[in-house]
């Protein structure tokens, strides 16, 4: 197919080219005045001069090229008007043999040709459902064509005298009448199953699609989650270790860390691994008093995402300060939290952030804040927890040693 192709083309080509050629040369054969005339006297004394007019070495080009673009434009006509009654021949023939082929009803080829359409109408393995409707479609098309066909002869016979011959060709169309009915019913029964399985196909791919795009989803708000709750740990863990930071430099204490890094951040502690906030401990100590020993602990549902979006309040993790006081710990208890109204559906991930803070076993409070404010009162909260804990065990300075 490529060959022919590119012979087409070379005869265009070489067909077009010479008679630009032959044009151009013609063109300047008028313009160019290629001949020269020359003059001879007369032999004759008195009589007229003779001229003859001869090509110029431009004009025996110019003729030249014309005809050779000439003959290369005919040789391409030619060629091309044999090498298409070929390819008419050769089409024509292909068709007559495919005609012959599917026409022959009752030939091996024909019983090979209506299995070839059976196996790619019925396998789902060779080709899709709407492909395999489309060959029953024009099969049934067919069938019906010819059945019909068939029924009008049938009508012809039975307005003509009664004969031996007429009866036995009645019988034969009406077996085969027979037939073609068995076969339309086979066919209609066939586009109903690969129409069944088309539409089931159909409901797969869109749950297959559905799941995919809650997954996607889940995945997505998961990251936004734990990106808040991320900021909301960093901003304790800044505000606690500079608060210790100035207690240490006030107090000539040092600040001891199990962090790998200082200032310590969630990223780089024990709470987080391979992207997940993660259940973890840590620790902070402002000199060697054991009370002034603080365990820092993270705390994570089982789930990172509420099951159903409607909900009243969740919380995908936690942060925890404690230390030992005289009846017990004390804490700050941090829980970024997704909050809404009962019925309602929250798309922004993190919007409060609720805090509880115990300073003794009486005293407990508890407060709920916005993303936009609870910074502060974080700070605050700190801050109570250390003035409670130094009330109870006062923080030794270097010049109390």
């Amino acid at each position: 197919m490529a060959d022919s192709t590119q012979v087409d083309t070379l005869l265009t080509v070489l067909k077009y080219a010479g008679l630009f050629v032959g044009g151009i040369c013609g063109f300047l054969g008028i313009v160019a005045n290629p001949h020269e005339e020359k003059r001879i006297p007369s032999p004759i004394i008195g009589g007229e001069e003779r001229v003859e007019r001869k090509l110029t070495v431009g004009g025996k080009r110019y003729l030249s090229l014309l005809v050779i673009g000439f003959l290369v434009a005919l040789g391409a006509q030619i060629t091309e008007g044999i090498k298409q009654k070929r390819d008419e021949v050769k089409t024509k023939t292909r068709d007559e043999e495919l005609a012959k082929k599917i026409s022959n009803e009752g030939s091996s080829s024909r019983d090979e040709i209506r299995g070839l359409r059976t196996e790619l109408a019925t396998n789902p393995a060779v080709v899709n459902p709407s492909v395999r409707l489309a060959i029953l479609g024009t099969e049934e098309k067919r069938i019906t064509e010819k059945r019909n066909a068939l029924d009008q002869q049938r009508q012809l016979i039975a307005i003509e005298p009664v004969s031996l011959n007429n009866l036995r060709l009645e019988r034969s169309n009406r077996t085969a009448i027979i037939q073609f009915e068995k076969d339309l019913v086979e066919n209609r029964r066939r586009q109903a199953e690969i129409e069944q399985q088309r539409i089931q196909e159909e409901d797969k791919q869109a749950q297959e699609l559905a799941q995919k795009k809650a997954q996607e989803s889940a995945l997505a708000k998961e990251k936004l989650v734990t990106d808040q709750c991320l900021s909301v740990f960093d901003d304790v863990l800044g505000s606690f270790y500079s608060i210790l930071m100035s207690l240490a430099k006030d107090t000539g204490n040092k600040v001891f860390s199990d962090f790998p890094k200082n200032p310590p951040t969630t990223v780089q502690s024990s709470f987080f691994n391979e992207g997940k906030i993660v259940r973890g401990t840590n620790s902070l100590s402002l000199g060697t008093n054991l009370y002034w020993s603080f365990d820092i602990r993270s705390q994570v549902t089982s789930q990172s995402s509420p099951s159903n979006q409607r909900f009243a309040s969740f919380s995908p993790a936690s942060l925890r300060i404690s230390c030992k006081g005289k009846d017990g710990l004390l804490f700050l208890h941090v829980s970024p939290t997704i909050s809404a109204s009962k019925g309602e559906v929250v798309e922004d991930g993190i919007n409060q952030v609720f805090l509880r803070l115990k300073t003794s076993n009486q005293a407990m409070t508890n407060g709920q804040y916005s993303m936009a404010n609870y910074a502060k009162a974080i700070d605050e909260a700190l801050r109570t927890f250390l003035s409670a804990q130094d009330e109870q065990f006062p923080l030794s300075t270097t010049a109390n040693r």
